[in-house]
């Protein structure tokens, strides 16, 4: 029995690549661009007045309710017009994807629609000096405040580009019982707050990281993202299949390359991109049929 998958984009998907084509090559873009290395919250504004930071996302969260495939455009024609990514990825394909999937109607309402405007932004605090990869071993921790909200404490470090985001998604331990799995929460925190303090790290990379202490930071009970302490599943299992398979395409400048069609179809004089960005997951405009079976 064979069956056949058309690995073509459709009308809508060239559509869109086309636009993404006119917007990047806009010299007016492309001139922001080349400025906003350190700071691209002008660059993601102009993207998001075109609804182009979160294609993918429903049109009541400020997308344009496309699809993945879209959204691997997007990323495709970010990286090869060069632009900065870290707060990108944190805002919309992280926290944004976390509150998305798993947060109350009410938080989406308030909280996405600045996102996908460029109007707000995110950064994360997971990884704390003694817990790096193992969120488990969090001692950042919350206590009740006895009218439904928290009362969040603790240090944590390797944020990067903190100091350009409006909130934080935090992870911290609201109950001590059970396995070191449980009691665990995440919420959003915002940088606004007085008793967040933000202070770079010295290090030898191009990417600046931050440590942020929390001293007493009062969390509302309506900027969690689910229920205190049920955040493991969320942690361990959350993760956008666009960041976690194709992050490297934001590692691509286009340099003096001009914007062809996506990665795959380089026709003469076009792009040659020799990664592999899309070795499993790959769009081509005018692809074949591949028939499957046997």
């Amino acid at each position: 029995m064979k069956s056949s998958v058309n690995l073509a984009l459709d009308g809508r998907q060239l559509s869109f690549w086309e636009e993404l084509q006119a917007f990047f090559g806009n010299p007016d873009i492309v001139e922001l661009i080349a400025r906003s290395a350190s700071d691209p919250r002008e660059l993601y504004g102009r993207m998001g007045q075109q609804r182009l930071l979160a294609p993918h996302w429903p049109e009541s969260a400020g997308g344009r309710g496309y699809g993945q495939v879209e959204a691997c455009l997007l990323l495709e024609a970010m990286g090869l017009a060069g632009c900065p990514d870290t707060l990108y990825i944190t805002s919309i394909q992280v926290v944004g994807s976390v509150v998305l999937d798993h947060g109350s109607d009410a938080l989406k309402a308030a909280f996405l629609p600045g996102l996908a405007a460029g109007e707000r932004f995110a950064s994360v605090l997971f990884s704390e000096l003694t817990a790096g990869s193992d969120l488990a071993g969090i001692s950042t921790a919350g206590r009740p405040a006895g009218d439904g909200d928290w009362i969040v404490s603790g240090r944590k470090t390797w944020s990067a580009r903190t100091p350009l985001a409006t909130d934080v998604l935090c992870a911290f331990r609201t109950a001590e019982e059970g396995s070191r799995y449980d009691g665990l929460s995440l919420a959003l925190v915002s940088l606004g707050d007085p008793a967040v303090n933000v202070t770079p790290i010295s290090t030898v990379s191009d990417e600046v990281f931050h440590e942020i202490r929390l001293e007493d930071v009062r969390v509302p009970a309506d900027r969690f993202i689910g229920a205190p302490g049920a955040a493991w599943p969320v942690l361990s299992g959350s993760g956008p299949l666009v960041v976690e398979s194709r992050r490297a395409t934001m590692s691509l400048n286009r340099q003096n390359m001009p914007m062809g069609p996506p990665l795959g179809r380089c026709p003469e004089n076009g792009p040659v991109v020799t990664c592999q960005l899309w070795s499993d997951h790959h769009f081509w405009p005018a692809a074949p049929s591949v028939e499957i079976g046997s």
